[in-house]
């Protein structure tokens, strides 16, 4: 398993740059990070490199079954940028967690 390279990202289209503006607007971008590192390895093909994905879009432990689902189950620090994903229209919650698909 830790030779798999991740999976690759779906089609970007603008109601998926839409919904990264979102994404980002209302805070998610503070905490989710479009790129992590690898860490300390022997290996230099894994040794810190970057890895182009987001940091838990289903909650730390997969438990979210949907994006809304994780997105609703955040409290505590995440609980002003919850609130702000509620004030968004439909059409808006829509893109953001048509960007979320495209991960």
């Amino acid at each position: 398993m830790k030779f798999l390279a991740p999976v690759g990202r779906g089609p970007v289209d603008d109601e998926v740059r839409a919904g990264e503006f979102r994404f980002k607007a209302i805070g998610c971008g503070s905490r989710h990070v479009p790129v992590l590192l690898t860490g300390n390895s022997v290996n230099p093909v894994f040794d810190r490199k970057p890895v182009p994905l987001y940091s838990d879009p289903l909650l730390h432990d997969g438990s979210a079954a949907k994006a809304a689902d994780a997105i609703l189950a955040h409290g505590n620090e995440a609980a002003k940028v919850t609130e702000r994903y509620r004030l968004l229209t439909a059409p808006e919650q829509l893109q953001l967690l048509a960007f979320l698909g495209s991960l």
